[in-house]
C-alpha cells in the first residue's frame, strides 16, 4: 500500500515561528521499530500536508502492526537522529483498519504522555496487480519573471471528495531575465498520477 500523511492541530514547539514537522514511519516486528521512512520536513506548520508517500506491504493473512511518530525538526541536517529532534506524538494502527475504512483513510489521536498532540490523518491506496505498468511524463515551464523563487504541485482528486492531495511538489527556481522558467522533467506511473482511475482529475 502507499501511505500519505496529513498533521492536523500539532503542537507549536517553537518560540519564534511554528514547528517544523516531520513524520516517521515504522513497522513492529517481534515487538521492534523497523523504519519503512519519513516524510519531507513542513517549515512553520501546524497541519502540514506531506506530500512523500511511505510504502508498506500489505498482506491479508497476517495481522500487521505499524507506528507512526510526529517530530519538530530541531536538527534539520540530521533528521534520522531523531533523538536530536522534539517528540510531538505517536500513533499506532494496523493495515487491516486503514483498508477496511470508508476511502481508507483513518484519523488518529497522536499520544504524547506530556501534553495534547493533535492527531493525523493516514491515507492508504492499494497497489493492485499491474500496478506501475504505465508512466507519463511531462515538463512545466513557465514564462514570466519572477523576483521569488517558484514551485509547482501536482495533484490528483481526492478519493473521499474533499478536494485534491497532492502526488508531488518541485524544486524551487528563479527565473532567469528574459528567460522565463523550466522544471525538471517528472516522470510518474499512472496509477501513482490518477488513483488507478481512467477518469481521475489531476490539477498543476
Amino acid at each position: 500500500m502507499i501511505l500519505n500523511f496529513e498533521g492536523i492541530k500539532l503542537p507549536n514547539l517553537d518560540k519564534d515561528s511554528k514547528s517544523d514537522t516531520f513524520a516517521v514511519l515504522f513497522e513492529m516486528v517481534k515487538g521492534q521499530k523497523v523504519k519503512l521512512g519519513a516524510t519531507e520536513v513542513i517549515n512553520d506548520n501546524l497541519n502540514p500536508k506531506w506530500v512523500a508517500a511511505i510504502e508498506a506491504r500489505f498482506s491479508f493473512e497476517e495481522n500487521q502492526n505499524f507506528m507512526v511518530e510526529v517530530y519538530d525538526a530541531d536538527d534539520g541536517a540530521n533528521l534520522n537522529n531523531l533523538a536530536a529532534q522534539d517528540f510531538i506524538g505517536s500513533i499506532c494502527f494496523t493495515l487491516h483498519k486503514l483498508v477496511a475504512a470508508k476511502n481508507q483513510t483513518i484519523e488518529i489521536e497522536l499520544v504524547n504522555p506530556k501534553k495534547k498532540a493533535g492527531s493525523i490523518k493516514i491515507s492508504g491506496l492499494e497497489k493492485k496487480e499491474g500496478w506501475g505498468q504505465f508512466s507519463c511524463g511531462f515538463t512545466v515551464s513557465s514564462e514570466k519573471e519572477s523576483p521569488k523563487p517558484l514551485f509547482f504541485t501536482v495533484a490528483r482528486a481526492d478519493a473521499s471528495g474533499g478536494g485534491f492531495k497532492v502526488i508531488y511538489k518541485s524544486e524551487c527556481r528563479k527565473s532567469g531575465v528574459k528567460s522565463g522558467l523550466m522544471w525538471t522533467r517528472i516522470m510518474t506511473d499512472t496509477d501513482t498520477l490518477a488513483r488507478t482511475e481512467d477518469n481521475c482529475e489531476v490539477q498543476i
